[in-house]
């Protein structure tokens, strides 16, 4: 449980991490902070009729209303950002690097897009096993349940709910990958809805010029966020 709290839009969110090179969809690339809502949202599918994101109601769910709620302040501090779309077609086997290096390659369903332009979408898997420690989980993503002690419970993205995240299944047009309740990293039809919900979690980069000014990160003193 990492000290990577921030207060953004006087909600509670979390440093996912600092990544090198975001482009915002005009080849500028910086290094940018990718922050995501803390206890994330509510019920919603991800689509009725494909896993292709710029198209899907989960995406116009996320510019319809948590977009639309952000204060105009905490609006300004994220900018769009190119999202990688890569998908797997093989859904066992699959570690935090392997998911990483997929999301950003090319392999999608026939005629879907590899990229997405925008300001807000989702978690990615390897965001998802990367938030674990690493030193001692030694599963796959699809076994995580397997040991829960070690791999499962470190990882601070953990919720006993359904998470989507942006990763279609690339053989299917109607998968992509979830955290499952139980906290393996599997693949679930879009359209899935279970009783306990499915929780989506707004996942937003900051601008390069955004900065820390104030706490220490903890849930009881969140960084403070400030624009130049």
């Amino acid at each position: 449980n990492p000290n990577n709290y921030v207060s953004f839009n006087n909600e509670l969110w979390r440093i996912i991490g600092v990544f090198k090179d975001i482009d915002n969809g005009t080849g500028t690339r910086e290094t940018r902070i990718k922050i995501t809502k803390s206890n994330g949202e509510g019920t919603s599918i991800w689509d009725v009729n494909e896993n292709e994101w710029s198209t899907s109601e989960l995406n116009s769910t996320l510019k319809r209303i948590y977009l639309t709620e952000l204060n105009t302040n905490y609006l300004n501090m994220i900018d769009d950002a190119v999202w990688n779309l890569g998908g797997s077609s093989i859904y066992q086997g699959l570690y935090a690097d392997d998911f990483y290096s997929l999301e950003r390659d090319i392999n999608v369903y026939s005629g879907h897009n590899t990229t997405w332009i925008g300001k807000m979408a989702l978690m990615y898997p390897s965001d998802y096993m990367y938030a674990s420690d690493l030193s001692k989980c030694t599963l796959d993503g699809y076994n995580w349940d397997d040991d829960t002690t070690n791999c499962r419970d470190t990882s601070w993205l953990r919720n006993s709910s359904y998470q989507w995240t942006l990763t279609p299944q690339a053989d299917s047009i109607y998968d992509v990958f979830t955290v499952n309740e139980t906290g393996a990293v599997r693949t679930t039809n879009i359209a899935h809805i279970i009783i306990d919900g499915n929780v989506t979690r707004p996942t937003v980069f900051l601008k390069s010029n955004v900065q820390i000014i104030e706490g220490n990160g903890n849930q009881n003193n969140p960084f403070i966020l400030s624009i130049e």
